[in-house]
């Protein structure tokens, strides 16, 4: 099993941003929290991209095959809830 990484955290290694080109570059829109709506259910939560450690997210125990199912059927990161039942559902 490893720690689900939403799709978020890897379009951001996928595709430079502004920041990337910038590497002085350190103000608080590097950082900052940004709010989502989870694709499954509609909720409203924050994802840290720039900060995994302190995101919704973590430390949430997904088998390989489920991070590529949820990256297959939903567009982005899916909230805590979500992401918990899910692993539940497939014993994890």
């Amino acid at each position: 099993m490893s720690k689900y990484r939403p799709p978020c955290h890897d379009q951001e290694k996928e595709s430079p941003t502004i920041a990337d080109s910038h590497p002085t570059s350190s103000g608080p829109a590097d950082t900052a929290p940004q709010p989502k709506r989870c694709p499954r259910c509609g909720r409203d939560f924050v994802c840290r991209t720039h900060d995994i450690a302190h995101c919704q997210c973590a430390g949430i125990a997904m088998t390989p095959q489920l991070s590529t199912r949820i990256k297959e059927t939903y567009d982005g990161c899916l909230c805590r809830h979500c992401l918990q039942e899910l692993a539940r559902e497939t014993g994890n």
